[in-house]
């Protein structure tokens, strides 16, 4: 029996399958690896390691990666004493060359046979590549998160801007809602007014022979006969609705105005010494005069009807119960309103009339100075006094608020711009009805037969000879043919054919002294100034007094 040693084909049997297993692993491990034994040293190194590191530099390498993973220095004698795979993994950094290096990720693997662990293979990953895709990620992505943020700052503040816009659109199209309802209030009023002042020019027209006729007949009867109180009945209620007209025309303003600086202060004492006696003795008026400094430019008749139609409303207002109206005057300053644009910022004298009444809801007070509008009884008013105040006030620069309350009453408070003009010192102007001696021969023309005949029935009793004429060229073919024989003039202004200043210019080129009244309705077409510029006497408006009327000669006579 022959014995074969077979120790040694063993040994190489086993060093084949090491060299077999390492190989294997070698393959199918990364680029780069190192293979030690269980001692630590380096056995073999891959091809790719000695090209990218070179060969001696290499060694230092896995040096350092060795250092990094076991500062101790001592990292293999565990090794010795693993049965089982031993596995780690290390993110680390090489540099090499000037300004260049490399990332890899590091894994360590034990080699283990029967006989136990005979070594171990590091395996080095190029994640350079990788780290420098993931870098520029992440600065793409910072850059990306700086460009969203600053993106939403911008949309932000884009839609802030957006919002502020659609805001400002609101605004103006409310303000565009507001112009539009004012140009319509604006227009309807304009309306109004047209229409008031030609139903006033009719009334006037109607009241005219009603007032002189009804006056000529008091002169006859018996004072305290029943002909006599009935005939001042008439009288009254024709001169209630003269006033009446006269306020329809102050809306249209149509009525005549004399605008000065003036006090008034004084025009209210006495206004209000006049409404004590025709108000119920249960109302009581109350003043407050503080105002150092109260001059305006304005119309005192239109001031007056202010105060006049405030104190009346605030009276209503009260009833029959027992009640207080309080009337004060002070000196304040209105800044700029956006309410008001019209309204100039200044020093202005502030009138108040505040009542006792029941006051009033806010619907209502939003209409309170529309014209013919009104809450009360078909025998308490017209409906035309506030609007009158307000379209007095915007002529004179100025404005009228108000504020009620529902059992609390109502303040109104009046603003007029105050003026620093002088005032001058005028005497009245003298009365010549007592100085018409009632001689001569006047020349009358009106289209209205009406008024013609009662004018001229008032000028015979008088004491004149009158030519009546209802029309303008016909008056002027009379007048032609004998001039010298005629005192004075008297023509209507609205006439079909010629009106009564083309007939006053074509009398004048005839005979330039020749005194002529003009008679009118309303004051549109001329005024008291521009007539006597052109030569004409006298402006009488209608609905005029026998007194007036006589008033008008003696001072058209005078002047001849």
């Amino acid at each position: 029996m022959a014995v074969t040693d077979l120790t040694e084909q063993k040994r190489n049997e086993e060093l084949l399958a090491e060299e077999k297993l390492t190989t294997q692993i070698l393959h199918q491990a990364a680029e780069i690896f190192v293979l030690c034994d269980h001692q630590g040293r380096i056995i073999r190194a891959s091809q790719s390691s000695n090209r990218l590191f070179g060969r001696s530099p290499i060694f230092q390498a896995f040096d350092e990666a060795f250092h990094l993973l076991y500062p101790d220095g001592t990292p293999f004698v565990l090794l010795s004493a693993m049965s089982d795979k031993f596995l780690h993994a290390l993110e680390v950094t090489f540099k090499h060359g000037d300004n260049e290096s490399s990332s890899f990720l590091l894994s360590a693997n034990s080699l283990i046979t029967h006989k136990g662990v005979i070594g171990i293979v590091i395996v080095m990953v190029d994640i350079t590549e990788r780290k420098k895709t993931e870098e520029e990620l992440r600065r793409h992505r910072e850059e990306l998160e700086v460009l969203v943020k600053s993106r939403t700052i911008e949309l932000v503040e884009k839609n802030t801007l957006l919002q502020e816009e659609i805001n400002q659109r609101k605004k103006a199209e409310e303000g565009k809602k507001n112009l539009e309802n004012q140009l319509i209030q604006a227009q309807k009023m304009e309306a109004l007014g047209r229409f008031a002042g030609g139903i006033a020019h009719d009334l006037n027209n109607i009241l005219y022979p009603i007032i002189i006729d009804t006056e000529s007949l008091l002169e006859d009867a018996e004072p305290g006969t029943y002909m006599h109180l009935m005939l001042n009945q008439v009288l009254k209620a024709a001169h209630r609705q003269k006033d009446l007209v006269k306020q329809i025309l102050s809306f249209s303003r149509r009525s005549e105005q004399h605008f000065n600086p003036m006090k008034v202060i004084p025009l209210i004492k006495e206004t209000i010494d006049l409404l004590r006696s025709s108000l119920p003795s249960h109302i009581k008026i109350m003043q407050s005069i503080n105002a150092p400094s109260d001059s305006i430019f304005g119309d005192p008749t239109q001031i007056q009807q202010i105060i006049m139609n405030l104190c009346r409303n605030a009276a209503d207002a009260i009833g029959s119960r027992t009640g207080t109206i309080d009337v004060s005057i002070a000196n304040t300053y209105l800044g700029p309103s956006p309410v008001h644009p019209d309204i100039k910022a200044g020093q202005y004298i502030k009138l108040m009339v505040k009542d006792s009444g029941n006051g009033m809801k806010k619907e209502i007070m939003d209409r309170i100075f529309e014209p013919f509008f009104t809450t009360k009884g078909a025998d308490k008013g017209s409906g035309m006094g506030l609007a009158v105040v307000h379209g007095i006030l915007q002529h004179h620069g100025g404005i009228i608020t108000v504020e009620s309350e529902e059992g609390k009453g109502s303040q109104f408070s009046v603003y007029l711009p105050k003026t620093d003009e002088k005032i001058e010192t005028q005497t009245l102007p003298i009365d010549k009805a007592q100085s018409v001696k009632g001689k001569g021969k006047v020349l009358l023309v009106d289209d209205e037969d009406i008024i013609l005949s009662s004018l001229q029935n008032v000028l015979k009793r008088m004491g004149y000879d009158v030519v009546a004429v209802k029309d303008g060229l016909e008056a002027y073919e009379v007048f032609r043919k004998a001039p010298s024989s005629y005192d004075l003039v008297i023509t209507d202004l609205t006439m079909p054919q010629i009106t009564g200043v083309a007939l006053a210019n074509k009398l004048m080129d005839i005979r330039p002294d020749i005194p002529i009244i003009l008679c009118t309705g309303f004051n549109d077409v001329i005024d008291e100034e521009k007539a006597k510029s052109m030569g004409i006497r006298e402006l009488l408006l209608k609905p005029a007094s026998i007194n007036e009327l006589k008033t008008a000669i003696g001072r058209a006579l005078e002047k001849s």
